[in-house]
């Protein structure tokens, strides 16, 4: 059996510590979400602007509400996609119930943690499935 420790992130520079810290893509800083898209249709580059006094170490995903039909993926700031493709929203849910609509869900832990930079942005593209 492998051994696995509780938390899968070293631990903080000697000085330092983490302090929790949450961005979201929602209706307030994307408005692109109440528009209707057909079958197909994308949505490229929505940006998610970072804050510029720390680096973000990007750790998890959550989806509170995958009841839609939408795929998505991740760029970092680096450029790199998470994914080849668009997954669909419920794999970033982290709740069995996820595909039946039901609300919640935990967060999807991300390996290893994405490093950002002060300042620099998330990009998100969607498409319908």
């Amino acid at each position: 059996m492998n051994y696995r420790p509780h938390s899968v992130y070293p631990p903080p520079p000697e000085g330092w510590h983490d302090e929790d810290f949450e961005y979201s893509f929602d209706l307030s800083n994307m408005p692109v979400f109440q528009s209707v898209l057909g079958l197909g249709q994308q949505i490229n580059d929505i940006v998610l602007q970072l804050q510029r006094d720390a680096e973000f170490r990007w750790r998890a995903i959550q989806v509170s509400n995958p009841g839609s039909h939408l795929g998505l993926r991740f760029q970092t700031p680096d450029g790199t996609f998470l994914q080849n493709d668009y997954a669909p929203m419920e794999n970033f849910s982290g709740f069995p119930g996820a595909s039946a609509g039901i609300p919640g869900g935990e967060p999807v832990a991300l390996e290893p943690e994405v490093v950002c930079p002060p300042g620099s942005v998330i990009l998100l593209d969607v498409e319908v499935l």
